[in-house]
């Protein structure tokens, strides 16, 4: 046995410390994640033994797949013009690299040592939704225009991500401790995790845990052992999400399209104080299925508002745009007409309600899901008759997908190359003839779809191959750990671009590598 110096053991040391801080800061500190791989190169250097970690890591197919995806970055290299980017995603990418190789070259952790991992990164995620739970109250001097900028560590899709992980690890100490005062807490905790998903109003957290609740669902349903009761339920449950399912797809796709016609033998042409109406016969916008811009009289709603408010109605709201459109919205919501009348028979809980940017009666008292739903269906018609997605998250995705599969088809052996991907959409938003403003024209926000663009169909085979291989390969599939976090990081890809931002790489390459390398459980307590 080789005798190890106080160096090699500080070396040791240092790297399980890198390793806990890379864990705390994950929902925390972007500063964290980079110093705690400095320090887990340093410690791994200091450790010795560099020979076998070396051939360790080497002698592992699954290490070869994973690292491979980064070789696919240095390959897209030789059909790139723009190198600037090309040499930003190297940098960026370079935990794709690193995290599989350092985790399948060191000594596999104790049961131990896995589960405080574990625990500093749930420990993490709570201190962060607290924090961004104390913004959301007001008690800090973050300004708030948007649900979303209550989180201030991290992007928050990312944070969405790290609780419904977070409940899968909470659940799985449920089933692993023998404690019920432990048991108790760690119920208390999922209650927040899920109360912070509903007030962020993530539909991908919705989704990723309601997603994984039906799958956990349809795998008892093939036991053996499961009760007939368990049976029942569990198909009243499936048929009513397919119900769910249709009725949401219904709303968002199909009922928010219908045109609503316009009588004009109908339409005043005056208000009640003689001023004439203007009627933007070119827009579809409804609320509550009343048209937005049918009777508006812009300058009766800004002499009342400015009444009522000491405002013009071309002043902004908290969101930043100007109130005029808050209130037009939010009059028709009402079914009245955008005028004196109008405006004058607002309350003062609406006056103070369309300054903070609320824009329909109903998100007053609805809850924060349904509200969300709302806002995609509202979207999705804006988008649908006027073709401009401009500054809505939900149909710019859909606007970035199109014209990402308009370049992939004339891309799709070779790609575009690792540098070039925002040049080519630049010019595909042009020859696609997008009414995209300027400034929201960014690229892909889906994985899977960059990937294709950047390296071609081979580059997007060879990457979800490496997704699934070494789940397959280090026979991951009774690990309810390693299963859920796939099935989260598979779901984020299909609307985010994961592995374009520091915080989102390290996310995937952190937690991919050190749930496929270290410890498992061969019984595994968690599954029946």
């Amino acid at each position: 046995m080789i005798k190890r110096s106080a160096l090699n053991e500080f070396g040791d040391y240092a790297v399980w410390v890198g390793i806990l801080l890379m864990a705390a800061s994950l929902p925390l500190s972007l500063f964290g994640l980079s110093l705690g791989q400095f320090i887990i190169i340093g410690g791994w250097i200091l450790g010795g033994n560099l020979k076998n970690k070396i051939k360790q890591a080497f002698s592992q197919p699954a290490f070869w797949i994973l690292t491979g995806v980064y070789f696919w970055v240095i390959f897209g290299l030789w059909n790139t013009t723009n190198t600037h980017f090309a040499l930003d995603s190297l940098r960026i990418k370079i935990p794709l690299l690193l995290m599989p190789f350092f985790f399948s070259s060191i000594q596999k952790f104790t049961l131990r040592q896995y589960r405080i991992v574990l625990a500093f990164l749930v420990a993490a995620t709570f201190i962060s939704t607290v924090i961004s739970f104390i913004i959301y109250l007001g008690w800090t001097k973050v300004q708030v225009h948007n649900i979303r900028d209550i989180v201030v560590f991290l992007s928050h899709i990312r944070l969405a991500l790290l609780v419904c992980f977070s409940i899968i690890v909470c659940l799985w100490f449920i089933n692993d401790f023998k404690k019920y005062q432990h048991k108790f807490y760690l119920f208390l905790l999922i209650g927040w995790f899920i109360f912070f998903i509903v007030l962020l109003e993530s539909l991908t957290g919705l989704f990723i845990l309601s997603a994984l609740g039906l799958l956990y669902i349809i795998y008892k349903l093939f036991k053996n052992d499961t009760s007939i009761y368990f049976r029942l339920i569990s198909m009243a449950i499936i048929v009513l999400v397919f119900v769910f399912s249709n009725k949401l797809y219904q709303y968002v796709f199909v009922d928010s399209i219908k045109i609503v016609k316009i009588d004009f033998n109908k339409i005043p042409k005056k208000t009640k104080y003689g001023n004439f109406y203007v009627t933007d016969t070119t827009r579809q916008d409804t609320e509550n299925g009343t048209l937005v811009w049918l009777n508006v009289c812009e300058i009766e709603m800004d002499s009342v508002w400015h009444l009522r408010t000491e405002k013009t109605i071309y002043d902004k709201d908290i969101t930043g745009y100007e109130i005029k459109y808050a209130l037009s919205r939010f009059l028709a919501s009402k079914n009245l007409t955008c005028d004196a009348e109008g405006v004058n028979r607002l309350t003062i809980e609406d006056i103070s309600a369309i300054q903070k940017g609320v824009s329909n009666i109903n998100d007053l008292h609805g809850n924060m899901i349904s509200k969300r739903i709302r806002e995609l269906a509202w979207e999705y018609r804006i988008y649908y008759f006027s073709k401009n997605p401009s500054a809505h998250s939900f149909t710019m995705r859909l606007e970035f997908w199109k014209v990402g599969w308009f370049i992939l088809k004339n891309n799709f052996i070779a790609g575009v190359g690792t540098g070039d991907l925002q040049d080519e959409y630049n010019k595909a938003y042009e020859d696609f003839g997008s009414k995209l403003d300027t400034k929201w024209r960014l690229a892909c926000h889906n994985e899977y779809l960059r990937i294709a663009v950047l390296y071609g169909l081979p580059g997007l085979i060879y990457f979800i191959f490496s997704l699934f291989y070494p789940f397959l390969r280090l026979n991951k599939k009774q690990d309810i750990l390693y299963s859920s976090f796939l099935f989260i990081a598979l779901c984020s890809m299909l609307t985010e671009d994961t592995l374009e931002t520091q915080t989102g790489v390290t996310f995937f390459a952190f937690l991919n590598a050190f749930l496929l390398f270290h410890w498992q459980d061969k019984k595994n307590p968690c599954v029946d």
